[in-house]
């Protein structure tokens, strides 16, 4: 019945029920009414039957098929997963091929995968993972202090909207970073003399009622600009800080007075990671953190997280673990 192969499984069933039924009902009047009635209801009935069971058929096929596919995919994900697993421990771990700080990070990197790694077995590598994490955590500190930037202040902002325009600072935090060492935490809040949107307040937790009695930026900048003095500063997503900031000094003094030399940790990790590991890997702060930082210096972040004083610690810690000359 090359007629039937026409028809989709659903239309298959919805035929061969229409037909089955015309062949009950047939053979129900020929039963109660006539004899003449049955002899249409017999072929009916079987023609009914035949199409649906090949309706059936044509489902079950589709399953089979279906189901096959799942199964092949499983496998090659379970063989993708082990063999990412298997490159990761097969890195070779050893303090003299690290050449820089940033590598180092990289290694700490690729030995949180592997300790995080559902397949982990603490045999598959020669050594302790965590005296190996310490030891290669403290060679490239010992890099990071003969670079030309173990000196810094670290900085951040959280302001009622996006626009330097239009929006305005509301919490002002720098680090100061003396010989890889926070040495002093500058933190405060402003009155930005305007609204703060829910929005924002979402974001970094702060609301009208919290900025009303602080001080407002024309009495505050001149304290921060002192904090940093000549520093370099280092911020994640510098475009973003120094927009403000450097509104902000046009406002108060009618000209840019934050002239310092700045770096930006988003960049850094994009130009240093991103282009190294041949990804566009996310270059959020918080990815950073968890990436490079260590378990008790995560929670600190996720404990205090988007306050303008965590955030510029964070930046700190990161700049750290990612620079060098």
């Amino acid at each position: 019945m090359e007629w039937l192969n026409k028809f989709n499984e659903k239309q298959k069933y919805l035929l061969g029920g229409i037909v089955l039924g015309i062949g009950i009902i047939c053979f129900l009047f020929g039963y109660l009414l006539s004899y003449f009635f049955i002899f249409p209801a017999i072929p009916l009935i079987i023609l009914g039957s035949y199409i649906i069971s090949q309706a059936k058929k044509e489902s079950k096929n589709e399953n089979d098929l279906n189901s096959k596919p799942k199964a092949t995919t499983t496998k090659i994900i379970l063989e993708s997963e082990k063999q990412a697993y298997n490159d990761l421990i097969s890195n070779n771990f050893c303090l003299d091929d690290q050449t820089s700080n940033f590598d180092c990070s990289l290694m700490i990197m690729a030995l949180n995968q592997i300790r995080e790694n559902k397949l982990f077995d603490p045999k598959d590598l020669p050594f302790d993972i965590d005296e190996k994490i310490n030891e290669i955590s403290e060679y490239g500190r010992k890099i990071f202090l003969s670079s030309k930037c173990k000196n810094f202040v670290s900085v951040d902002l959280e302001t009622t909207g996006l626009d330097c325009e239009t929006d305005r600072i509301v919490q002002i935090s720098a680090v100061k970073v003396i010989d890889g060492e926070i040495v002093d935490i500058y933190e405060e809040l402003v009155n930005p003399q305007k609204h703060i949107p829910k929005a924002a307040s979402e974001i970094n937790g702060i609301c009208d009622e919290d900025v009303k009695n602080q001080e407002t930026i024309d009495k505050i900048l001149p304290n921060f600009i002192n904090f940093i003095g000549k520093s370099t500063l280092v911020m994640h997503n510098d475009k973003f800080d120094l927009s403000f900031l450097r509104k902000e000094s046009i406002r108060v003094y009618g000209e840019n007075e934050i002239k310092n030399k700045h770096l930006c940790t988003m960049k850094l990790w994009k130009s240093r990671y991103c282009e190294k590991q041949q990804t566009n890997a996310s270059a959020k702060l918080a990815t950073l953190v968890i990436n490079l930082l260590t378990k008790s210096e995560i929670q600190e972040y996720y404990a205090n997280q988007h306050t303008a004083a965590c955030d510029a610690v964070a930046t700190a810690r990161v700049f750290m673990k990612i620079y060098d000359d």
